[in-house]
């Protein structure tokens, strides 16, 4: 925590770090200008440990030590501007016997100096007294000592964030890592799946990511195709350690993550993008879609925000996950369902079921929207907690988000409370009886289309759209999910034979049958001469 000037402090024989930020005025007026020390009661340094101190010299350079021998660590020299803020950090880390200092957010020199060990020390900020004019020449502002050792990337949050507050843009700092490019993917069908044979934290994707202390900007991911499958642990991922991450869009007409598939924006100490899906039918089983922020663009707002464009069908299921969560006391992201489609969220299959989360610890929650044509399935509005077993839609926060549900028809959702739920007391009618019968009897039995009650659904029964897609990037309405009954194919009966029932002569002499009897107007019975028989 803030350290009051001269109050007593143990911090001997374990992890500590001491910070501040420092603006130094002139460095030529001094020869040594300490601004934070702890040191004995008596204001005495014998040598041996006892007395540590924490000083910028005339020269610019940053000094770190307890006056024990010649270990004391060094900065090069002109590090430290006039007139210029700078955040100055120097830690001990117990566990690998290590002394560092940190510049501006990063790691400059270190050694295994070793322990701090105190006597009835006091904290001195500003100057030695009894020990020369070594006041210091400048501002000293949040001066901060932990009992432990911060980790480099927490340095450089508190390093970026101070620069915020400073009015400085992340772009204008100095000494950044590179930005990461932009990715547009084209195609018919796209599948990510799997990871290294030989190195399996390395997964199939498509990254666009900037990593270290000092990480630039992460670019865009933009997919347009017909059919995209993650699965397997292949991921989709835009990512920033310190800085900007960008968005990731994607239009297609059906979209899968699967088997712990992930589609990913983040930044773990700064300002993550937006994830932006439009598509027709989307299925998560168990598969991710995350944005993750450690910063907001502005305090107040919202942070990474999931806006899911599905005009067809969303399925939840497996342990999937819909998340816009915020870290530290940044506001989490929204959550934005649109364009009406079923949302059907299947029962939990193992310890945390399905969840739609946009909570902050220690920030404003973010809002979830969902306007959908019905929701099918067992989901509330209730805090995410690990191993519960239930779906749950979560914008808890230190100030919770806004949930809204807008559904155009809930007959799914509905219980039949005038339905027997006991088939052992039967309530058809029973006058008419066949010989030797117990009674009627409704058995539901098929492979699955029926479920036992509406409302419910069974885990294993997978809804699938087989239809053809329909022209990339144009989507169809509501009335797509109707289709018009088809007729079975028909076999044309065989025309049925009849014997010939008499005769007809034509002038030219052809005879023809015919199906019905000729009739025959004799006109007297004429003796046949011998001669006209064939022999």
């Amino acid at each position: 925590g803030i350290i009051a000037p001269r109050s007593e402090l143990d911090i001997s024989n374990q992890s500590f770090t001491v910070e501040a930020w420092v603006k130094q005025n002139d460095s030529e007026k001094s020869v040594d200008q300490s601004y934070v020390g702890i040191h004995p009661s008596n204001d005495r340094n014998d040598g041996n440990g006892d007395s540590l101190y924490f000083r910028v010299t005339s020269n610019g350079a940053v000094r770190f030590g307890d006056f024990e021998g010649n270990s004391d660590l060094r900065t090069p020299r002109n590090f430290i501007e006039a007139d210029t803020w700078h955040h100055i950090v120097a830690s001990y880390d117990q566990s690998s016997n290590t002394n560092t200092i940190f510049v501006d957010g990063r790691e400059v020199i270190s050694n295994n100096q070793g322990a701090f060990e105190n006597q009835n020390a006091r904290v001195l900020i500003g100057a030695w007294p009894n020990i020369g004019d070594q006041a210091f020449n400048g501002v000293i502002d949040e001066v901060a000592v932990y009992d432990e050792a911060l980790s480099p990337e927490r340095i450089t949050s508190h390093y970026l964030r101070g620069q915020r507050n400073l009015g400085v843009s992340p772009e204008s700092l100095p000494d950044r890592a590179a930005n990461a490019g932009k990715i547009t993917v084209n195609a018919d069908d796209i599948t990510i799946s799997g990871v290294s044979p030989t190195n399996s934290d390395i997964a199939s994707g498509l990254v666009s990511s900037s990593s270290g202390n000092f990480s630039g900007e992460a670019g865009t991911i933009t997919i347009d195709t017909n059919s995209l499958k993650v699965e397997d642990r292949g991921e989709i991922n835009v990512s920033s350690k310190t800085a900007q991450a960008g968005d990731i869009r994607i239009n297609s007409n059906s979209l899968k993550v699967e088997d712990e598939g992930i589609i990913t924006v983040r930044s773990e100490n700064g300002v993550a993008g937006n994830l932006i899906i439009n598509a027709n039918s989307l299925l998560l089983n168990n598969g991710r879609l995350e944005a993750e922020t450690a910063q907001t663009p502005n305090p107040g707002e919202s942070g990474a925000n999931i806006t899911l464009n599905v005009s067809d069908l969303i399925q939840l299921k497996n342990e999937s996950l819909i998340s816009a969560q915020a870290s530290g006391e940044a506001t989490g992201g929204n959550i934005t369902i649109n364009n009406n489609p079923f949302l059907i969220v299947f029962p939990p299959t193992s310890s945390n079921g399905s969840d739609i989360i946009a909570n902050a610890p220690m920030g404003q929650g973010g809002n979830i929207t969902i306007n959908a044509f019905s929701i099918f399935g067992d989901i509330e509005e209730r805090k995410a907690i690990p191993g519960n077993r239930t779906n749950d839609i979560d914008a808890s926060g230190t100030t919770d988000g806004v949930v809204n549900i807008n559904t155009e028809n809930d007959f799914l959702e509905r219980e039949p409370n005038s339905l027997p739920t006991d088939p052992a007391q039967p309530q058809f009618d029973q006058r008419c009886q066949p010989s030797n019968s117990t009674g009627s009897r409704f058995i539901n039995t098929g492979r699955g289309g029926l479920p036992p009650r509406p409302g419910e659904i069974s885990s294993n029964t997978l809804w699938e759209d087989i239809r053809h897609p329909t022209t990339r990037g144009r989507y169809r309405s509501r009335t797509a999910l109707v289709k018009p009954p088809v007729k079975p194919p028909t076999t044309p009966k065989p025309k049925r034979i009849i014997e010939a029932q008499g005769l007809m002569i034509d002038a030219d002499g052809n005879i023809f049958l015919t199906a019905y009897p000729t009739t025959v107007t004799p006109d007297g019975f004429r003796q046949v001469p011998g001669s006209c028989y064939l022999r």
